[in-house]
């Protein structure tokens, strides 16, 4: 069973980013992009059967506040 849960339709103001893009961004495995989901630090949005996506606002929130917590590798160590 996957933890990807339906968080509501997309609006069309809305930039989705795919989980391979993400990782790319990031630096790190799409596996650690999937823990984060698990640990809720991470809302992905279910828009088919196999087509997830994340709000590129969520995405740009996270990297600021690891950027106040001090440094983007705060970002993929912590809590995992």
């Amino acid at each position: 069973m996957s933890s990807v849960k339906k968080s509501g339709t997309p609006s069309i103001e809305d930039d989705l980013i795919e989980r391979s893009t993400l990782a790319r961004r990031w630096k790190c495995h799409r596996e650690t992009i999937r823990r984060k989901e698990k640990t809720g630090q991470l809302h992905p949005l279910q828009l088919g059967e196999r087509m997830i996506r994340y709000r590129l606002s969520e995405v740009l929130a996270i990297e600021a506040a690891a950027a106040r917590k001090g440094g983007f590798g705060y970002l993929i160590k912590a809590k995992e």
